[in-house]
């Protein structure tokens, strides 16, 4: 049988485990003891380093009792000295109080209060950093006045070390004395920012001088030296943008502008190219050379797209310039062509003036041919307007009816009393008939082709006349007061009566021109039927605005009496009326009359 195993056996059997788990325990207990010690002697003393030299002084009330009387003395001392100097506190005056605040530390250390939270020291602590800032404060304020006279005098260089040497003090404030009650990081900041604009200035200065130096080389066509210039400076602008935007003034569209000329610069030989042709373009075209004009015109027109097409942000890249080139191209293309209309319309005016429309109709419109021909071929081109198309089209619709139109007119025209014999007019008001004919609507409330036109306005009485004036080939126009006058003479109202269209014989309503006995002078109607437009004289007292003009004569609801007082009234350029029209006068040119009237 085997014998039980002894207490001794098993206690042996155990013995260097027992040994290796109590060891670390106690280890790690009074690492943790040292630990909690060390912490919340930090908390008293502020800092690790005050507590580790706290841990190197046993209590010694001898000792905390002169190191008190150390810190009084110093203290005493420094009082005395703030209050004979007031703000003239140098820093060997502070030195002496630190003494004190120091003096007061190992006080507390020898008299064992070291881990305990001191009012008293805390208080000298802040006074101590409040003295060490105001006096350093000092020293900012005194650079910063030196800086701010070096940058009025433009010595930017200077300004800026003083700007930073006090920024750089102000930082140290912050740093070295952070229970400072007057420690200042915005003042710090707005000095680097100083120091940064005083280095900044005279780089934007010299990126503006190099503009314009560049500039003025680009304008007189020095293309490396602008090219040069503009580079420089648009470096200089790149870097106030990227690093001093926040301090001066730089923006995106200078940076802009400078790539824009420097773009123009790159641009030049093709610029130079385009003046070149097209100064070849203008004197061909002096001399008629229209072929050897559309070729420079097509030369220039190429290096203008050049440019808008490789350099975009060239000041010679202008859209518009290329559209003025494409114009000059099409019209000296056209040129000949255009001639050839030219002689076709002046043919065609110089058959209606002399009286023979029977050429009229296919010189129109061969004419209107050839101006269609230009614009379909040559659509850039400025030579055809479609005001003259328009005219062209007008005049090739009319031009068979010419001939009627001419001898019907002149038929109608008297010479006015008193006036030379070429200035005549028409005896009546012009009819709906005549109008119509001339332009493309009668806009007469009531229509009856006999009757005077009406409801027309100044404006439509003058596009009459000029359109009129195209057929006939003379000058065509409104009468002015005077002449109205003239032809209407003087008559009482019983002679007014009995030729024209008054309240008291017409019923309140137009008739149709000429039925009425014809005055001395042949006209009919002058004073009655409608009101007719006129032009103000030239020497006329009457004021009047520039939107207004005068009417002449009365109406069919004008009553007799209201003459000779009311014979001109002004009423607005475009009011139109229903008892409103005009006639004209004709300036009846030497050979213009049919030879059979």
């Amino acid at each position: 049988m085997r014998a039980p195993i002894s207490t001794d056996v098993r206690s042996r059997a155990f013995s260097g485990k027992t040994g290796g788990i109590v060891g670390p325990i106690v280890f790690l207990l009074i690492a943790a003891a040292a630990l909690t010690i060390f912490y919340f002697a930090s908390l008293s003393k502020g800092s690790r380093e005050e507590f580790a030299e706290t841990m190197e002084i046993r209590p010694d009330s001898a000792q905390a009792e002169k190191k008190l009387a150390e810190s009084q003395a110093a203290e005493t001392q420094f009082n005395a000295i703030h209050e004979f100097k007031k703000d003239q506190i140098t820093g060997e005056d502070i030195d002496i109080y630190e003494k004190a605040v120091v003096a007061y530390s190992d006080y507390l250390a020898y008299s064992g209060a070291a881990a305990s939270y001191n009012p008293q020291y805390e208080h000298m602590r802040k006074h101590l950093h409040n003295l060490r800032a105001d006096n350093l404060r000092k020293r900012t304020s005194e650079l910063e006045r030196r800086a701010e006279e070096f940058a009025d005098q433009k010595n930017y260089a200077e300004a800026e070390r003083l700007f930073s040497d006090a920024a750089n003090i102000e930082y140290r404030i912050t740093k070295e004395y952070p229970l400072a009650t007057k420690k200042n990081h915005a003042r710090a900041n707005a000095l680097e920012i100083r120091a940064k604009t005083m280095h900044a200035i005279p780089l934007q200065m010299r990126a503006k001088e190099l503009e314009t130096e560049g500039e003025a080389a680009l304008n007189a066509a020095n293309w490396p030296k602008a090219n040069l210039c503009l580079t420089e400076a648009l470096t200089i602008e790149k870097e106030l943008w990227a690093n001093y935007r926040n301090v001066i003034v730089s923006n995106s569209t200078r940076l802009l502008r400078l790539q824009d000329l420097i773009a123009t610069v790159n641009s030049a030989p093709d610029y130079e190219r385009r003046e070149r042709s097209s100064a070849l373009a203008r004197e061909a075209e002096q001399k008629e050379d229209w072929k050897a004009a559309a070729d420079a015109w097509g030369k220039a027109l190429s290096a203008q797209k050049t440019i808008i097409q490789n350099f975009p942000r060239s000041l010679y890249g202008q859209k518009t310039v290329a559209e003025e080139l494409a114009a000059n191209l099409a019209n000296a293309s056209a040129r000949p062509e255009f001639i050839a209309l030219q002689k076709d319309y002046a043919q065609m005016h110089a058959d209606i003036r002399g009286r023979r429309p029977e050429r009229v109709p296919q010189i129109a419109k061969q004419a209107l041919r050839r101006a269609e021909e230009i614009q379909r071929k040559w659509p850039d081109s400025t030579l055809v307007s479609e005001k003259f198309l328009q005219e062209l089209r007008y005049m090739d619709l009319k031009a068979p009816d010419i001939s009627g139109v001419q001898s019907n007119l002149f038929k109608l025209l008297l010479p006015v009393p008193g006036l030379p014999s070429k200035t005549q007019m028409m005896k009546t008001e012009v009819s709906q008939a005549l109008y119509t004919f001339v332009m493309p609507f009668n806009p007469s409330a009531r229509k009856e082709l006999s009757n005077p036109v009406e409801s027309v306005d100044y404006n439509d009485a003058q596009e009459f006349c000029r359109r009129l004036s195209m057929l006939v080939g003379c000058p065509v126009r409104l009468p002015t007061q005077a002449e109205f006058l003239a032809a209407a003479g003087t008559h009482t109202p019983n002679e007014i009566l009995s030729h024209a269209w008054l309240i008291e014989n017409s019923s309140g309503a137009v008739h149709p021109v000429g039925k009425l006995t014809a005055n001395a002078a042949g006209f009919f109607d002058l004073y009655g039927n409608v009101a007719e437009w006129v032009c103000a004289d030239s020497d006329t007292t009457t004021e009047r605005q520039k939107f207004e003009e005068f009417i002449a004569g009365g109406d069919c609801q004008t009553p007799t009496y209201s003459f000779p007082s009311d014979f001109f009234k002004k009423v607005a350029r475009t009011e139109k009326s229903r008892t409103r029209g005009f006639r004209v006068i004709v300036e009846v040119e030497e050979n213009s009359v049919p030879q059979n009237q």
